[in-house]
């Protein structure tokens, strides 16, 4: 089974599935070691680990090497974030048609601002393309964006959050609202930073 079935197969189960931030192999490895059901590939990680900041400055070529790579490392899915596409439709296609190439089991670009009638609009279009799940993400620091775009959506499709700057909501709380996937995307990368300033500063001391 390839790592889209597998995917699939997942969004099919009853419960929430947890996917994980990774911004290289090892971290993806990890992941997977922890028991998580997929790896999230996300553009603040991946641009991170080139020490850029999360703006449109890695290409897509870099993108998808990192991904390759974690792909490659794991047996559990990898969806990787798009940014902006890369583009125009003609480079969304090209996109997509080089990471299913690579084996990433899927893609879904994030925040366009554009409010509630749009993304409800552009929601649809995705399911009537044959999605088969529909992340909503938000720059709000509460959920309530979120909440209202899943109670318009009505489940069409197995809906996906990345709830990182709304942190405060439980997974009995998603799990209230049909959420299906939840992606913790950078927590992974933030802690690792952390220990490693905590690490230098010991050895400083030391000497």
């Amino acid at each position: 089974m390839n790592k889209s079935s597998q995917l699939r197969k997942l969004l099919e189960r009853p419960g929430v599935i947890r996917l994980v931030g990774a911004h290289n192999a090892l971290g993806a490895k990890l992941v997977e070691r922890a028991g998580f059901e997929g790896v999230w590939a996300g553009g603040l990680g991946i641009s991170a680990s080139y020490a850029l900041p999360d703006a449109s400055i890695v290409s897509m070529s870099q993108y998808l090497e990192v991904a390759r790579q974690m792909t490659e490392a794991v047996s559990i899915p990898i969806v990787s974030d798009f940014d902006t596409g890369y583009g125009n439709a003609n480079n969304v296609i090209y996109m997509v048609k080089m990471f299913e190439a690579a084996g990433i089991a899927g893609v879904e670009a994030l925040i366009a601002g554009w409010g509630q009638k749009e993304a409800l609009k552009r929601a649809r279009a995705y399911v009537d393309a044959g999605a088969d799940a529909i992340l909503i993400h938000s720059k709000k620091s509460t959920p309530d964006e979120v909440v209202e775009f899943i109670k318009h959506f009505k489940n069409c499709r197995p809906v996906v959050l990345v709830p990182t700057i709304y942190s405060m909501v439980t997974i009995k709380e998603l799990k209230e609202l049909k959420v299906k996937m939840v992606i913790y995307a950078n927590q992974s990368l933030r802690a690792a930073v952390k220990a490693m300033e905590d690490v230098f500063e010991e050895i400083k001391l030391r000497n």
